[in-house]
């Protein structure tokens, strides 16, 4: 996994910021939570883009808590070893316009809460078994319903397994 440090990754805090990537969730047990990328802080504060598995239900979830929890949910549960174009983004404001996430190029709905953002280190695949491809981090960037679908309409890249 890739990891960057806490003070050289500061900006995060309640910067705008985007990420995608191309991901196959390999393996993931009832119960788990796979941070695909991650910048949570040690009191459980920051971000998170990732799967969580509840009950056998598998969704992808962008998460931000800085106290108050707000999240982003896929609302189709998403089968392992199968390719997904995932996309997030953050304004670092507060409501439910601030954060976004698609799935396969269709946009999600969020659940109200607080979503300025901090956290420690950042990692990107540290807490879960996934393949990643073409993956991508803006800061000061939010991606657009038009950027996202020009990404996923670019396709699976090809070579992948």
């Amino acid at each position: 996994y890739l990891q960057g440090n806490a003070s050289a990754t500061a900006w995060w805090s309640d910067d705008k910021f985007s990420i995608a990537a191309w991901i196959r969730i390999q393996v993931l047990a009832s119960g788990i939570t796979a941070r695909i990328v991650d910048k949570m802080g040690a009191a459980s504060t920051g971000w998170y883009l990732g799967c969580k598995n509840t009950s056998g239900v598998r969704k992808f979830r962008f998460y931000l808590d800085v106290g108050t929890d707000v999240w982003l949910e896929h609302s189709t549960t998403i089968a392992t070893s199968t390719w997904y174009h995932v996309a997030a983004s953050s304004d670092g404001s507060i409501g439910s316009t601030a954060v976004k996430l698609w799935v396969n190029g269709v946009e999600e709905s969020a659940t109200l809460g607080q979503t300025n953002v901090g956290g420690g280190a950042l990692y990107v695949g540290k807490s879960c078994d996934v393949r990643m491809c073409h993956a991508s981090i803006w800061h000061d960037y939010l991606l657009t319903q038009a950027r996202v679908t020009e990404l996923y309409n670019s396709g699976v890249p090809n070579r992948l397994r």
